[in-house]
This record gives structure tokens, sequence and C-alpha cells, in this order.
């Protein structure tokens, strides 16, 4: 996922206003261009200190969210990362070892 477009979103940042913190501020705040992968403001969270950074569908970016959000955030893409790897594993590893028993 990148950071783009114009669409707002919500935050519990302290810059925080009635229609959210748009993509551009969010950019703005981490020193990212908006056509820097997600991947990158997480990492900058995680060198500077900041608190986390989560996206949900109900209320987009969220900067600091509550524990519960949090732990609801982290279940969901634990969840969806497992869901991945077990296909990448029934769909690919598992067909190409039955195809290809002697292969390493």
């Amino acid at each position: 996922m990148t950071v783009r477009g114009r669409e707002r979103r919500t935050t519990s940042h302290p810059k925080q206003h009635p229609d959210g913190i748009s993509e551009e501020d969010l950019a703005a705040e981490t020193g990212l261009t908006l056509d820097r992968p997600e991947r990158l403001i997480r990492r900058l969270i995680a060198e500077n200190g900041w608190p986390p950074l989560i996206w949900t569908r109900a209320d987009g970016y969220q900067l600091g969210a509550e524990r519960a959000a949090l732990e609801a955030y982290e279940r969901a893409v634990l969840t969806e990362k497992l869901t991945e790897f077990r296909r990448f594993i029934t769909g690919t590893v598992a067909p190409h070892g039955a195809a290809h028993p002697r292969d390493k």
C-alpha cells in the first residue's frame, strides 16, 4: 500500500481536526513523498519511537490508536499473513513437491 490520493483519514494524531488528517499531511509529518510505500513510513515511525500507525476501513489511518484497535489490527494482519502463507504452501510448495519429489 502506498500513501496516495486526497482522501481524508481519521487519526488520533496531535494535529487531528474534524475531517481527519489527509494523506498529504501524513506524508508531510513523516518527511516522505506521497509515492513512497507505507512500509517506509512504518520504518520511520519505528526509528523515531512514534506511536504506531494502523489503517482500518472504518476509521482510515490512525496514529497512536487505542489498545483495542491496535490488537484488532494486529490480529487482522496476522490472520491475513497466515492465510497468505497457507495458500502459498498448499498452492505452490505442495504441488511442486508432488510433481518433483527429488527437488530440494
